[in-house]
């Protein structure tokens, strides 16, 4: 695990994992705890404000989590907190280290990832998708909930290996990919996870007080398809010209779905 973790102090890796958490209320026993801050969730793709978890470290560490990871700088400047050096893992970057864990993950589990995006529907596709592939025998890791940002899809793919669970416990990952501002969120997630399968489902006038224009949105929402493994299939909405668009942004085969225009498939 201390690979997986770039290098972090493998000495704190002796005991067992159980699971991975972000928020000091509700981390257990054998968890480890990433302590994130207000830039780290606005590069994961949230709004709003945040408290700065390295001052909940004390008491996630009392309610049983196994070691926390906190930036180097921030526990250089408290000294309350180097008084629990012993049970932390120092970094530069908190958000990027729970990223590079899950890529970590991923690459040593190397099996086919399919990336969900659209304006709306994701999680909908997402557990319509699982069920009916879980029920030909595939063992399926999906996105936990509408987990779909720079926090939910690394905790997602963590999941493998927490719990008890291991990877080769899985065939196939069905993983949402949303994003909410020009910050090139998709493009992260298909680099922690770069799908096989990229699913563009639909683009709709949102989060334009970010984006601008429906086109920003689509630019965005095209990441996904942009991002897919070489030789990746992309499979658009035949109903929707701006995810039609996208058939330029790859080499690869193209399967298309829809109801009122020509395509592959067809509902009836």
């Amino acid at each position: 695990m201390g690979a997986m973790t770039n290098g972090l102090r493998a000495e704190l890796f002796d005991k067992e994992i159980i699971d991975f958490s972000i928020d000091s209320r509700t981390v257990g026993a054998g968890e480890l705890f990433f302590a994130l801050s207000q830039p780290d969730y606005e590069r994961a793709g949230f709004n709003g404000t945040f408290a700065d978890a390295h001052d909940f470290i004390a008491p996630a560490l009392a309610r049983g989590a196994i070691a926390a990871v906190a930036r180097r700088d921030h526990v250089a400047r408290d000294e309350k907190l180097q008084t629990l050096n012993d049970r932390l893992l120092l970094v530069d970057d908190a958000i990027a280290a729970l990223q590079t864990l899950a890529r970590k993950v991923y690459e040593q589990w190397g099996h086919p990832v399919v990336g969900i995006t659209g304006s709306a529907g994701k999680t909908t596709t997402k557990e319509l998708t699982a069920h009916v592939l879980a029920g030909t025998g595939r063992r399926i890791l999906k996105s936990e909930r509408n987990y779909n940002n720079g926090l939910g899809l690394p905790l997602s793919v963590l999941q493998m290996v927490s719990r008890g669970r291991r990877p080769e416990n899985y065939d196939l990952a069905i993983l949402e990919m949303g994003m909410s501002s020009p910050t090139h969120e998709i493009r992260r997630l298909v680099q922690i996870t770069p799908p096989d399968i990229g699913v563009e489902l639909l683009v709709a006038p949102v989060h334009l007080e970010h984006l601008g224009t429906i086109e920003n949105v689509a630019a965005m929402k095209a990441e996904l398809i942009e991002g897919l493994k070489p030789g990746g299939i992309a499979i658009l909405n035949a109903d929707d010209k701006l995810v039609m668009d996208m058939k330029s942004k790859t080499d690869g085969p193209v399967l298309t779905f829809g109801i009122q225009n020509p395509a592959d498939v067809t509902a009836r």
